[in-house]
């Protein structure tokens, strides 16, 4: 059974509960006996089991829902229509009862559960067994893949007939529905038969459906019709039932994305298909079959010609074929085959399902489609396999918070969203039952009416939940403008609504818009939109003003002078051009200046605005007078600012009067006195620092009409200094003198001189004489004299002038010098980086009459910190010298010598052997910069070098290298090896410019040892660094040499093939050990091997004699028994 049979409204239901005790608990066990073309199937559920407890109540459902098939197409979303449907009520509290429900009892019964209220987040939050959200969680999500199978009578509780373009509807009858009937007028155009349930490609299924077409000449005079199509579409089941495009169209729901049909056709008018995998089809003759989508007009994957002609005349026929249709989920491919009447497979078309296919609802459809043309088309369902799919909702809102898509449901229930704070509906607008409702957020300023939708199986559900405005009335808006806010009152409209403000009118003045835009908002009040700051936003009203005219009549003459200019805007008067106006005889004063023009114009009212009245002009008469003329002079008072000898402390004050005598205009003569225009103002004397003025405020002087103004009489304001205190500190005497501010300070030198401690002179002075001179002759030196003295008294009262006559004892000086000596050398005392020498200055100071020989030094500076210079390679004992600070002492010395020694760096690098037989490397090598390391010549098999080892010097750089000369045979850092004539090498030595001969170097045999990286005797391996070996021979009994000329030799440290006394008493020491192995010799830079003398290669005699006892301990070995060990073949 599918994952929706338990809910779906196509099944009869029974649900019977019995209880059972567990413990103190009550369970209930129900069993639901769903019945489906004659199989019933048993299916069980587990009741919330409750504690029989009085004060524990038992568990509710938390969310109890009614699954409903709906009938009416009123609601928000409308549901497929088809067979009147059962509902099953969920059972709650019922106890060995037997529930059948009818239409009557389901509504009585359903109880829906408000689900909970959220400000943020889904609104539907209920998982169900997938995890999705669900409506109805209990039966959706279910992973059961058991496929519902129809067929026969079941088809028509499973299918729903339809059509358009006709008022005849086609029935279905056992299997087989007639989708046209041209023999009856108002049968539909566009028949379809659609399944109820649908399908997601989430689980396999398969389709076998035969379509039939038949034609004669009783339908008309064009016969055919224009086809038909077997289709999946991702739309509901009433959509694919009634929204069907006719003609070429074939029925199916145009512009449905991701459709897939299978299309019988007659091309009629040459529309389907019109393009084949994009290339042009020419029309047809015959009857076709193509795959395609929802524009029937384009096939994909070819085209079937059926070989049957369209039909034409009163020609009669039938067409028949089967699509049989398999789809397999693992692999997600389709794969349709049409079938002819023979049962012969004539095409096949195989496509692979998009990632946004699956999961997406499609219904299963039959369309046929027939306009001028007539045929009669007839679909018969063989069998229909397949597992229903979720219905899927979608919510959409215009408040984001409330959205929400990919909810799952079963099809048929009656979703109801209302909003949190109202009755929670329990029936839709056409009566059905409530199966669940949803309460959403409130939104202030918004009000949200309760909205349905009943789930169909095909496409998505969407429920538009889109709350309205409230009604804001009488509200006041403020527009901002340059003229100042302007507001309109009531302002009407609904919440989140723009509405258009009209701007108000200003007299003279125009708006740069005739409305702005506004917002009602949810508290009540409606705003201007932004940008709304400045001049030019869409929110900001600029008001210009409308021009205006002003007249100036002349007297009475008839003469005007007219202007114009915004309104309220400045009034400006020409007036050149208005005097022009004025007759002869007559005057305004037109010889004065401008200021007493403008008085005049005030006398006369004359209006300094233009106003806003754009109905009339602004008119002022401007008097006139008999002509007469004016004499303009002016007066000034001087007030001066001097001391007691006249000397100017603060510059000249200049006041100034204006007079005006009136004239008549012809002859010139004065009608009157000069008349004043002001008089001389008060004023205050400046503030002089160090000065007291005589007279601090100068009186105003008025004046009187005058025949002939004169300048009015200077005035002096004279400053007396203030006592000023000039202090001479010699020794711990003071000489003290006064004097008015800014007068010249007489020094008296012989009364200064006296205040001289004896045996002290004047600094910088030869004598006390010479100072007294040069005081005397009014100068002292500022470059011998240490304090120039002040010449004049200054102004501050505040403080006494002082000064300080440098004296010192009359005395002599001892000077010496000493240093400090810091050398930078490396651990054998060799420099590495030039001294530092530190100098010191010391002073001894004498008396001019003692014995300049006694007295003690002291230092002048000190020895400073030094940081130890970086010496690449090297690493100092110290990082620095810290500084000396010396002491006062009789006998200044040299202070002892530093110095600091630098240690090379310990590195590992590999070394360059230069050598006859080319360049031998030997790896590993350590030791310490600047040391010099011996490194072992590493052996070639069949030769002997004439050295066994060379010296190499440890650079800075990182790297070791042998020491010249080492260009050619015979130098110390050069190798040569001679071929040995024992053993039977064949090998041939190299030339002495160092080319590698071509060396066959076969095995030793033999006691020969063959010096590698391990220095190993004949038959042995050693097997660990404390030399200890296992005495294992080979297969020949012997160890083979190295054969590569210029080898590389692994020595970890610099190793030489003689023995070190080190090495000879660790044999000695251990005669258990075979003799067959060799230590190795390491010399590493800085550290020496017991018995060697430090930095050299020599060995002390201790060390000789330890190697002859250890070679002589290896032949005595040799003579014991050493010899190859016998293998099983030898």
């Amino acid at each position: 059974m599918s994952k929706n049979n338990v809910r779906s409204p196509f099944i009869e239901n029974k649900h019977h509960v019995k209880l059972y005790k567990k413990g103190k608990n009550w369970v209930a066990m129900g069993i639901t006996m769903a019945t489906l073309a004659g199989v019933s199937f048993a299916l069980n559920t587990n009741a919330s089991a409750a504690e029989n407890t009085a004060n524990e109540p038992a568990s509710t459902i938390s969310q109890e829902t009614s699954t409903t098939q709906a009938t009416d197409t009123n609601n928000s979303a409308t549901s497929n229509t088809g067979d009147s449907s059962t509902v099953t009520p969920v059972a709650e509290n019922n106890v060995d009862q037997e529930i059948q429900p009818t239409i009557a009892a389901q509504k009585a019964a359903v109880s829906t559960t408000e689900a909970p209220s959220q400000a943020v987040g889904p609104t539907v939050t209920t998982p169900d067994k997938s995890g999705a959200a669900s409506t109805d969680p209990a039966n959706t999500g279910s992973d059961n893949d058991t496929p519902t199978v129809v067929s026969g009578e079941d088809v028509a509780k499973n299918f729903v007939a339809g059509g358009s373009n006709g008022t005849t509807t086609p029935q279905i009858s056992g299997n087989t529905v007639d989708l046209t009937n041209p023999n009856d007028p108002t049968y539909v155009q566009n028949g379809a038969v659609v399944a109820k349930d649908a399908i997601d490609f989430t689980s396999n299924f398969n389709l076998n459906a035969t379509v039939n077409v038949k034609w004669d000449s009783t339908m008309g005079s064009w016969l055919g019709g224009d086809g038909m199509a077997v289709a999946f579409q991702p739309v509901s089941t009433d959509n694919a039932l009634t929204k069907g495009s006719m003609g070429s169209s074939m029925g199916l729901v145009t512009n449905a994305d991701g459709t897939i049909s299978y299309i019988v056709s007659t091309d009629a008018i040459g529309w389907s298909p019109k393009k084949v995998d994009g290339q042009p089809f020419p029309q047809a003759n015959n009857w076709v079959i193509y795959q395609s989508g929802a524009d029937s007009s384009q096939a994909t994957g070819g085209v079937y010609d059926t070989g049957t002609a369209v039909p034409s005349g009163s020609d009669s026929g039938s067409l028949n074929y089967t699509f049989d249709v398999a789809y397999k989920a693992d692999t997600k491919q389709l794969v349709t085959n049409i079938v002819d009447s023979n049962n012969q497979i004539v095409k096949t078309y195989t496509r692979t399902i998009d990632d946004n296919q699956i999961g997406k609802n499609f219904v299963l459809g039959v369309t046929a489609a027939t306009m001028s043309s007539k045929a009669a088309y007839s679909v018969t369902i063989n069998k229909y396999s397949y597992v229903p799919a979720d219905a899927k909702l979608n919510i959409t809102s215009n408040k984001p918070n409330v959205a929400q898509s990919d909810i799952n449901g079963t099809p048929g229930q009656v979703i109801a969203f209302y909003q949190e704070g109202t009755t929670k509906p329990t029936e839709d607008s056409n009566g059905n039952a409530v199966s669940v409702a949803y309460s959403v957020p409130a939104v202030d300023g918004y009000t949200l009416s309760p909205q349905f939708i009943t789930l169909t199986a095909g496409g998505e559900n969407t429920v538009a939940l889109n709350y309205a405005g409230n009604q804001v009335s009488n509200a006041t808006v403020t527009i901002p403008t340059n003229k100042g806010p302007q507001t309109v009152t009531n302002v009407s409209g609904r919440v989140g609504d723009t509405v258009h403000i009209s701007v108000p009118t200003i007299q003279g003045y125009t708006a740069d818009k005739t409305v702005v835009d506004a917002t009602v908002n949810a508290d009540n009040t409606i705003t201007v939109n932004g940008p709304k700051a400045k001049a030019g936003d869409a929110g900001y009203v600029t008001y210009t003003g409308d021009t205006q005219t002003l007249t100036v009549k002349i007297g009475n003459t008839g003469k005007v002078w007219t202007t114009t200019g915004a309104s309220d805007t400045p009034t400006n008067y020409d007036q050149q051009a208005i005097l022009a106006l004025v007759p002869d005889g007559y005057t305004i004063n037109k010889n004065t200046p401008k200021d007493v023009f403008d008085t005049i114009l005030k006398q006369s009212n004359a209006l300094t605005t233009f106003d806003h009245d754009t109905t009339k002009d602004q008119t002022f008469t401007l008097h006139l007078q008999p002509a007469e003329g004016f004499n303009h002079t002016t007066t000034t008072r001087t007030i001066h600012f001097v001391d007691n000898t006249g000397k100017t402390l603060s510059p000249d004050v200049v006041q100034t009067v204006t007079w005006v005598q009136p004239t008549t205009a012809v002859s010139g003569d004065p009608i009157d006195s000069y008349s004043p225009m002001g008089w001389y103002t008060g004023f205050t004397a400046p503030s002089i620092a160090g000065y007291t003025a005589d007279t601090p405020n100068v009186s105003e002087l008025k004046l009187a009409k005058s025949d002939a103004p004169v300048n009015a009489d200077d005035i002096t304001v004279t400053y007396t200094g203030d006592t000023q205190t000039m202090v001479v500190h010699v020794g711990k005497k003071d000489w003290i003198t006064t004097g008015p501010s800014d007068s010249v300070i007489n020094y008296d030198a012989d009364a200064i001189l006296s205040l001289i401690p004896k045996g002290y002179t004047v600094s910088g002075y030869a004598s006390a004489e010479d100072f007294a001179n040069a005081l005397k002759q009014g100068g002292l030196d500022g470059t011998t004299i240490v304090g120039q003295a002040p010449t004049t008294f200054d102004r501050d009262t505040a403080k006494k002038q002082e000064w300080t006559l440098p004296i010192s004892p009359a005395e002599s000086f001892s000077h010496t010098t000493t240093t400090r000596t810091i050398h930078f050398v490396d651990s054998h005392g060799k420099t590495i980086a030039p001294d530092v020498v530190q100098t010191v200055n010391w002073l001894r100071v004498t008396d001019a009459t003692t014995d300049p020989t006694q007295g003690a030094y002291s230092p002048m500076d000190w020895y400073t910190s030094v940081n130890a210079p970086t010496i690449d390679g090297y690493t100092p004992d110290k990082a620095s010298v810290a500084a000396d600070y010396p002491m006062i002492t009789d006998k200044p010395a040299n202070a002892t010598d530093i110095t600091i020694v630098y240690t090379g760096n310990q590195i590992k690098a590999d070394v360059s052997i230069p050598s006859n037989q080319g360049s031998q490397i030997v790896t590993n090598v350590s030791g310490q910069v600047g040391e010099t390391v011996t490194v072992p010549v590493p052996p070639i098999n069949g030769y002997t070098a004439d050295k066994s080892t060379v010296s190499a010097t440890v650079n800075p750089d990182g790297t070791i290298t042998v020491n010249a000369p080492k260009d050619k045979p015979g130098d110390a850092g050069y190798v040569t090896y001679t071929a040995n004539n024992n053993g039977g090498g064949t090998g041939q030595p190299g030339d002495d410019n160092g080319n590698p001969g071509n060396t066959d170097n076969t095995p030793q045999t033999g006691n020969e040892t063959s010096p590698t990286d391990e220095t190993t005797q004949p038959g042995t391996v050693p097997t660990d660094s404390n030399n200890e070996t296992e005495p294992t021979q080979n297969e020949s009994g012997s160890k083979p040499a190295s054969q590569n000329g210029g080898q590389s030799v692994n020595q970890g440290t610099a190793v030489g093939n003689t023995h070190t006394a080190a090495a000879d008493s660790s044999v000695a020491a251990s005669n258990q050990q075979t003799a067959t192995q060799l230590s190795h010799s390491q010399a590493t830079a800085g550290q020496s091997a017991t018995g060697q003398l430090p930095q050299t290669n020599e060995q002390s005699d201790q060390a000789k004699t330890a190697g002859v006892l250890g070679l002589m301990m290896l032949s005595l070995l040799s003579l014991f028994g050493l010899k190859r060990k016998e293998t099983d073949d030898k």
